[in-house]
């Protein structure tokens, strides 16, 4: 066993060794990741509030004294009022400011002195600012003691026995605020979060919603009525993300750091590079190994790729794809994965199907752990012998799903692999032999399935 450091985190390298060795490895990787977060928590950063008397900016320190307060979820328009405009006493000329004080006005109503809204309680001209605000954001929505959601594009509600309340509803659900990168952890994070029309009329809260907006988002209301993230797995958290849009590219992957705990700097012009990051950073600090459960119905066959998706699209088709950990099925503990200067290095079973000639030296990677909600078998990627020990991952429109378990008898030996493409990929590699796959293809999420 070796050692190595890249950047903060320990990297290593699997040899073959005892069992007692790989426990200590465990144990100590796991003393690293917790030492890293603590020293992660020391720092609190500074949260900018408005009073809902005064509309003066008032500073706290996240967790010390900072009081109760209100916070806006709404969509950007045209002509808003920015931490500058406030400043310079000019935020009255401005269309956004009617938000303003109609938050300040319902914050009051309802007993808070101060609330948040983030056009214009983050200074943007600063790098180091915006980028500790988006850190924090997720947190900030949870820590709220109510969020108005103001939905400009959406009329009163007439009563609920009303003949045209259906026609509203699905009207609600059409609003813009459902379609944007950043409203997903603005819905999911908040405890009490309220719907205000365009007239500012209340039209109810996420709990008398809950059906309908689990039925526009694909998130169960589990998730978004109680904030609590930890039942889905990543490449579930993805899907939800799948068909939202935001301004900038980098955003989507910004937009996604509270869903999944992660904290990066931002780097804007980075493109869609701002993603991959993402990726290898919830790589980090997780075992989940269906982030790497993607498809990309634009490629075709043969076509070589990386195991990081370029986009939330890519898990369009994975909301119904959960992630078992060793602990709770009984198995043994897995291997340490992580991304490296090299690439990712991670354990995998590998299975020859039976049906395809070994002409191209095909294989499924079974990823541990890796299911479908309420279905028997596990799910796969296909990877293509390209070297001597190297492997690339090929046909990455299409997904395994329902493989069968693997029978233990038919693991030959194991072995370090390495796969080199576009960024190259470490293995630590099982393979099994002659297991039998059917292939099944449909229009719309290009999937196969034993």
């Amino acid at each position: 066993m070796s050692f190595h450091l890249v950047g903060i985190d320990l990297i290593i390298d699997l040899k073959p060794a005892a069992n007692n060795a790989l426990q200590s490895t465990a144990n100590i990787f796991i003393l690293l990741r917790h030492r890293q977060q603590l020293l992660g928590a020391t720092q609190r950063p500074i949260m900018r509030l408005l009073c809902s008397r005064t509309l003066d900016f008032h500073e706290f320190v996240e967790d010390q004294s900072r009081p109760k307060y209100a916070i806006l979820s709404h969509r950007w328009e045209d002509d808003e009022v920015a931490y500058k405009d406030m400043r310079k006493c000019r935020a009255e000329g401005k269309k956004g400011f009617a938000k303003i004080r109609n938050c300040a006005k319902q914050a009051l109503e309802d007993g808070l002195d101060y609330f948040w809204i983030d056009t214009c309680c983050i200074d943007k001209s600063s790098s180091a600012e915006l980028s500790e605000a988006i850190n924090s954001m997720f947190r900030w929505y949870r820590d709220a003691a109510i969020c108005y959601v103001y939905l400009y594009d959406t009329p009163p509600a007439p009563e609920l026995s009303s003949p045209k309340y259906s026609a509203w509803e699905t009207r609600f659900t059409q609003s813009a605020w459902f379609s944007r990168g950043w409203t997903l952890q603005e819905m999911i994070a908040p405890r009490t979060l309220i719907f205000y029309t365009c007239d500012w009329t209340v039209a109810g809260n996420k709990k008398q919603f809950a059906s309908a907006i689990e039925a526009k988002t694909g998130v169960p209301r589990k998730v978004f009525v109680t904030g609590d993230l930890h039942s889905t797995s990543v490449a579930q958290r993805m899907s939800w993300a799948a068909h939202r849009q935001t301004t900038r590219t980098e955003d989507m992957a910004y937009c996604l750091l509270g869903i999944f705990g992660i904290n990066m700097p931002m780097l804007y012009g980075e493109g869609n590079r701002a993603f991959l990051r993402l990726q290898q950073e919830i790589i980090r600090t997780s075992e989940d190994m269906s982030i790497f459960c993607w498809a990309d119905p634009n490629t075709s066959f043969a076509t070589y790729s990386g195991l990081l998706a370029r986009s939330p699209l890519h898990f369009a088709t994975c909301q119904d794809i959960c992630w078992k950990p060793w602990y709770s099925n009984g198995w043994s503990p897995s291997l340490p994965f992580d991304s490296t200067n090299k690439g990712i290095r991670l354990a995998v079973n590998l299975r020859k199907v039976a049906e395809w000639p070994d002409v191209r030296g095909e294989s499924v990677a079974v990823l541990e752990g890796v299911e479908r909600t309420g279905k028997f078998g596990m799910v796969g990627l296909c990877l293509q012998k390209v070297g001597n020990d190297q492997y690339a991952r090929v046909d990455p429109n299409v997904v395994y799903l329902n493989l069968p378990p693997s029978d233990s008898d038919n693991v030959l030996y194991k072995r370090a692999a390495h796969i080199s493409e576009l960024r190259t990929l470490c293995y630590s590699l099982n393979t099994i032999l002659n297991c039998s796959t059917t292939i099944l293809r449909t229009n719309d999420n290009y999937i196969r399935s034993s």
